[in-house]
Formats: structure tokens, C-alpha cells, sequence
């Protein structure tokens, strides 16, 4: 039986370390990425290349003046103040862990494509489809808050060993909603869930 308090409505969980192994994410899933980023970007449309280097540097711009990748950042720049390609750009971001909206959603088109052609395969600790079953017997609402974007997530728990699994949950949210770590991220979702904060557990 999960320990969870007894009248919890809705129970708001993160993916890695909760539901899934870090070193999934980690080990996998980023590899993945910086992997086949060249032959993805590669593939794009001039239109579609200018956008994502303009979401990606907006990421660059969100961030404090005295961040590692700013500063990176600024050190890769050109004589002319620029920089070559996005891949330079997703490089920094990642190798700073950068949990960035542009980012994560470029991260999730890519691991779409792993995920549809089996070669990523969702991972899930064991005790979660137990514990995703006891919330369905118990009316306990389940959803994902992840800095990973909503497609992604619905990727992983739609390929997992265990076959799809997105029907257990009753919603998603990423770095749309906020940070983590600001408590007004939790009164956004707790809004959008139509409850009172008190009555999620995150």
C-alpha cells in the first residue's frame, strides 16, 4: 500500500527517480539525443532550423548573466558574435542540464522518433504499475509534473515494457506550468485540476 495520506485526491508525481530509473534518463535518453542530433537537424527546413535556433536561444536568454552555459555560451561565440548551428546550442544546454522549455521540446520530437522505431523503450521501476492500480482501486487521481515536456512523457509511459500505460494518468505538466521550484507552479496546476492545493501530493 503506497504512503500516501488516506484522503489524497490527487497524487502529482515526477518521472526520474520516482517512476523511472535516473539513469534511464541519463544514460539512454541524452545519449540518444546528442547521438542523432546532427543527422535530425540535418533534416530540417531552413524555416524550421531558424526557429528552433530562436527557441533555443531564447532558453540562453532565461537564464542568469553567471550561469555556466551563458558563459559557455559566450566563449563558443564568433568573431562576429554569433554562433554556427543549434547543435552548439543543444550541446551547452544539455551538457549544463539546463531544464529548458525550447530544449525539452526538441528532445521530445527526437526521442519520438526512437520510441516509434523501438529502439528506446520506456523504463518503469516495478512497484509503479502496482501502486498506479492501487490509486485506480482507491479513486486517487495520478499525474505527471516532469521538466521533461508532456510529449515526452507521454511517450515513455506509452512504450514501456509493459505496453501502454498512459490511460492510468489523469493529467501532464511540464516548465509550461513553471519551475519546480516555485510554489506558485503548484497553485497553476492545482488550478488546472480544479482543486485546492492541499489536496494534491507532489
Amino acid at each position: 500500500i503506497p504512503l500516501v495520506p488516506r484522503d489524497s485526491k490527487i497524487l502529482l508525481l515526477d518521472i526520474e527517480g520516482t517512476t523511472t530509473s535516473i539513469s534511464f534518463v541519463k544514460d539512454v535518453l541524452f545519449p540518444y539525443v546528442l547521438k542523432n542530433l546532427d543527422e535530425y537537424l540535418s533534416k530540417m527546413s531552413v524555416e524550421e532550423g531558424n526557429t528552433l535556433q530562436d527557441t533555443l536561444r531564447a532558453d540562453f536568454d532565461a537564464l542568469p548573466e553567471t550561469h555556466p552555459a551563458r558563459v559557455q555560451l559566450k566563449a563558443a561565440l564568433d568573431n562576429n558574435g554569433s554562433y554556427s548551428n543549434s547543435a552548439d546550442l543543444v550541446n551547452i544546454l544539455m551538457a549544463n542540464d539546463v531544464k529548458a522549455t525550447g530544449l525539452k521540446a526538441l528532445q521530445g520530437k527526437m526521442w519520438k522518433a526512437g520510441y516509434t522505431s523501438g529502439e528506446l523503450i520506456g523504463h518503469l521501476y516495478s512497484d509503479f504499475i502496482p501502486m498506479l492500480k492501487w490509486a485506480k482501486d482507491n479513486g486517487v487521481k495520478v499525474c505527471i509534473y516532469s521538466s521533461g515536456s508532456i510529449a515526452a512523457q507521454k511517450l515513455l509511459f506509452g512504450h514501456t515494457p509493459e505496453g501502454d500505460i498512459t490511460s492510468y494518468f489523469s493529467g501532464h505538466f511540464d516548465t509550461t506550468s513553471g519551475s519546480k521550484r516555485e510554489a506558485a507552479s503548484y497553485g497553476t496546476i492545482a488550478k488546472a485540476l480544479g482543486v485546492a492545493p492541499k489536496d494534491v501530493i507532489f
